[in-house]
């Protein structure tokens, strides 16, 4: 059948489990015109179930793929397809990347790539900017696990989205509800930084430290000035 149902033989599929079967899956448009297709006829139809394979999975969809998912899974499948993870990994490699150079890996013209590039910056997908190479300039990194009231919690994460030191920062369930990642130059910065930044906090019930060597990704980030 087409995306759009066209061709579908109802007869066939009725009362039975459906495989859908397609080459790849590159933006998941196609996977997602066919399954609301075949979605909106299963209680119709009695279809028990409805599964989707492909050669090569390039965005994480299919319940089946031979190849397995590629290195361009997207991160929003709306806005973004193959062409447009192509250019981003390219400026993420080296951001003064020429339009000519990237539109050779492309095979989009260099007027293609550049209309693509404003797109993206434009609706706020794509940000192209300096970044600090972690390796050059640190050399130690400690995640911090941290118990503490919901109100401590608040305070914690906005003096740390200042920090020069967190690169990473999330609230989390469990035991612990906040984890902050920290590099710096030296294990005595990092002990400085929990002693003074993170016991000395009334609200803090409990933390866990894992020291280690510099993070394998990310490899840069931008720190905020202050």
């Amino acid at each position: 059948m087409e995306n759009d149902g066209k061709g579908l033989e109802e007869d066939r599929v009725k009362g039975r489990k459906v495989l859908i079967v397609d080459n790849d899956i590159i933006s998941g448009k196609s996977y997602k015109r066919a399954m609301e297709t075949m979605r909106a006829k299963k209680e119709k139809l009695k279809i028990k179930d409805i599964k989707f394979a492909v050669l090569c999975d390039r965005t994480g969809l299919a319940d089946f793929s031979v190849e397995g998912y590629s290195a361009y899974a997207p991160w929003s499948l709306e806005k973004l397809d193959g062409t447009d993870l192509k250019i981003i990994q390219a400026l993420s490699e080296n951001g003064r990347e020429s339009f000519v150079e990237i539109a050779k890996k492309t095979g989009l013209s260099p007027v293609g790539v550049k209309n693509r590039v404003e797109r993206l910056i434009n609706e706020g997908v794509l940000k192209i900017q300096g970044l600090l190479n972690i390796g050059e300039c640190y050399s130690v990194s400690a995640n911090v696990e941290i118990e503490a009231d919901q109100k401590t919690i608040s305070k914690l994460i906005e003096k740390f989205e200042k920090s020069p030191l967190v690169y990473h920062l999330v609230k989390t369930s469990g035991r612990y509800n906040l984890l902050i990642s920290i590099i710096s130059p030296n294990l005595e910065s990092i002990e400085n930084f929990i002693a003074k930044e993170v016991r000395e906090d009334p609200g803090v019930k409990h933390i866990d430290v894992t020291v280690g060597e510099l993070p394998i990704i990310p490899k840069a980030w931008n720190p905020p000035i202050i």
